[in-house]
């Protein structure tokens, strides 16, 4: 683990390919709403030499959780700008974003434009097709009010609402994300770059039609399916990073122009 030595390296955990000698592309994960680096840690540890691989641990979380939560689209769409510029001092910049992480990945491409940085890459898990705003948080909600609204909007753990302790340690940071979230920009333009969305074969929110609104989005897009549920970043990270890792491969062999995979089943487009 890299000490919080500095305003960079305390946001992210880059735990492999330390040497910048051997490491050829980088990739920056970005967890779901609420998430901090632990739920994307393991694919991180999966993470060969030659990738160097970090997670955004945003304000209010984890080792950051004192310094309490913000609530600002500029500022998470910063800190990642700043993460991927720590990771990818040389080589192509890959971008993975569980569930709404996707959409913040997509929503950080001027500001990383602005900083010189191109992504190569998204791999979207478990994220929905943006061709549709998400649900916006109405303003003003009680705890119980956001809470009964978590239930009917998004996508949460269905035993996170059975756990009092852990829900109420959770909300500000749920609260926070949901806002930012919400203030992203509707119109999310293509990435320019490939894309690989993975789901669960067994995902109760999405399924093939989902990878069919994708397309029609971006049409370098390449769908996949994993064993496991919407949440199979967390729950099976080792047949995500597979599919990520065969897709970071092709895409860098191929120049930006990935074939077929095999890393998992391909979903079946009529």
């Amino acid at each position: 683990m890299i000490p919080e030595k500095d305003a960079i390296t305390g946001k992210i955990l880059a735990a492999q390919g330390h040497d910048a000698s051997v490491h050829r592309a980088a990739l920056l994960c970005i967890p779901h709403a609420g998430a901090g680096v632990s739920s994307l840690y393991a694919l991180q540890q999966m993470s060969p030499p030659w990738l160097r691989t970090g997670v955004v641990r945003f304000a209010g979380r984890e080792t950051r959780f004192m310094a309490g939560t913000v609530s600002s689209a500029d500022v998470y769409l910063e800190e990642i700008t700043r993460s991927a510029a720590e990771l990818s001092r040389s080589g192509p910049l890959f971008l993975l974003g569980n569930c709404s992480g996707a959409s913040l990945a997509l929503a950080s491409q001027q500001a990383l434009a602005d900083r010189g940085i191109t992504v190569a890459g998204l791999i979207a898990v478990s994220a929905p097709a943006p061709v549709a705003p998400a649900a916006v948080l109405p303003s003003g909600l009680t705890d119980a009010q956001f809470v009964d609204w978590l239930r009917t909007s998004w996508r949460i753990p269905p035993g996170l609402f059975e756990d009092e302790e852990m829900l109420e340690l959770l909300l500000p940071q749920l609260r926070a994300d949901c806002e930012v979230l919400s203030a992203l920009p509707k119109e999310r333009a293509g990435l320019g770059a490939p894309v690989l969305v993975v789901l669960g074969e067994d995902d109760e929110h999405l399924g093939a039609a989902d990878v069919r609104r994708w397309r029609d989005w971006g049409a370098a897009v390449t769908g996949t399916s994993v064993p496991g549920g919407h949440f199979v970043a967390v729950d099976h990270p080792a047949s995500v990073w597979r599919a990520a890792s065969a897709f970071i491969e092709e895409v860098m062999a191929a120049d930006g122009l990935p074939g077929q995979r095999d890393p998992a089943a391909e979903i079946t487009l009529p």
